[in-house]
């Protein structure tokens, strides 16, 4: 036992100090899985899974998890229950999840921690591993220099506050209630995009049309080039020596690093202006990955992994077009280190293209759907934040 504490944000009913106590000296059994490779089976009904299948609370399981017969999950599993948490101890560090009496057996990157519920609730442990407290410890104990491995030794030795069992389940379910919210906003906001991307399938293939403010049908659209309806700058790269974090010269935009959450976001300046994007265009990587765009915000330099793309007519729809392409790019792929694409591609480039009046009308309606999402995630956003801050503040 160590010194008692006291922590910023706590339920009323509870004043008593708190302690710290060693993880092993809360659970019944701490350990890892197979450190060797079990024997698959395509039509077994079991997996073998590893730190890479922890996510969020959940055990994830897609088509790339192997599979296990009866008898090699028999061989292998470990002595799991409801009150297991699962941990990633190599490679990924930290990812948890509730162990539900999933037919899995566990690989050597994730660590099994059965706790003892006469002390210690196993959802109350889920978030206590979740602070910045124990991740800065996890990250001080990692080992080996190119895979980081988090040991057994270490988890064990893990400080944990241990409240009361009533003052742990309050805990929990407080900050349970606040991931359920997470969850259905995250699943709203999943929901809106899958909506938009069936939109935009029928709008641009035409199966979907608007008629005009009289009711009638626009015109055909006409097959043009991008180079007709945009102008379009390829990206040149200034002289490294130019660079600089002092914001001396431009911002400027190299790449898809460049660009986060569709919005660019320069990481560098540089006082060797080559080619200049303006704020409002359309950057649009040609390399490495060829065709992920976003929107500049602010006037820059870009250097050879982007083009600056402007409509010479409605900007949001050739943003809302480029958008739905976006992974249709690889056909123009060159070269075999980088994949990229040249101007005379990018410029050449054949689409179909209404009329000014309906591009307004497909652009609103999509920009419409794109401040739903936008709404819901700025929601997502605050929430997390404010969990973070409980996390903070409901634990030393």
């Amino acid at each position: 036992m160590m010194k008692q504490l006291i922590p910023k944000l706590r339920f009323p009913e509870f004043d008593n100090s708190l302690s710290l106590f060693k993880l092993k000296d809360l659970t019944l059994k701490i350990g890892d899985g197979l450190h060797s490779t079990p024997k698959y089976d395509e039509l077994g009904q079991y997996y073998f899974i590893n730190g890479n299948n922890l996510k969020d609370g959940i055990i994830f399981i897609d088509e790339k998890t192997k599979k296990v017969n009866e008898e090699e999950f028999l061989k292998h599993k470990k002595n799991l229950s409801t009150n297991t948490i699962l941990l990633s101890i190599n490679g990924t560090i930290g990812n948890l999840a509730f162990y539900n009496n999933e037919n899995v057996i566990l690989g050597k990157s994730a660590c099994y921690i059965n706790t003892d519920e006469n002390c210690l609730k196993n959802k109350y442990l889920y978030y206590q591993l979740k602070t910045r407290r124990i991740s800065k410890y996890f990250d001080d104990s990692l080992t080996g220099s190119t895979i980081k491995n988090l040991g057994l030794k270490s988890i064990n030795n893990t400080d944990i506050i241990t409240p009361t069992l009533q003052e742990q389940t309050k805990i929990a379910d407080f900050l349970g209630a606040v991931d359920k919210q997470l969850d259905i906003l995250n699943k709203k906001k999943e929901k809106l995009n899958t909506y938009k991307k069936g939109v935009m399938q029928q709008l641009f293939s035409q199966q979907l049309r608007f008629k005009d403010d009289n009711g009638n049908d626009f015109p055909k659209w006409e097959e043009k080039t991008l180079g007709e309806v945009a102008n379009i700058i390829m990206g040149q790269s200034p002289d490294s020596n130019s660079y600089n974090l002092e914001g001396q010269g431009l911002p400027l935009i190299q790449g898809n690093a460049d660009i986060v959450n569709r919005i660019s976001s320069p990481r560098q300046y540089t006082n060797h202006i080559t080619k200049v994007s303006e704020a409002g265009d359309i950057l649009f990587t040609v390399r490495a990955p060829v065709g992920a765009v976003g929107i500049n915000n602010v006037k820059s330099c870009i250097g050879r992994g982007v083009a600056s793309i402007r409509s010479n007519e409605n900007q949001i729809f050739l943003y809302q077009y480029l958008l739905f392409i976006e992974n249709d790019w690889e056909k123009f792929s060159q070269g075999s280190t980088f994949t990229a694409i040249n101007s005379k591609d990018l410029k050449n480039y054949k689409f179909f293209v209404p009329k000014d009046k309906e591009q307004k009308k497909i652009s609103n309606f999509l920009s419409a759907i794109d401040k739903q999402i936008e709404s819901v995630s700025a929601q997502i956003q605050k929430t997390e934040s404010y969990k973070k801050g409980l996390l903070q503040q409901m634990f030393v």
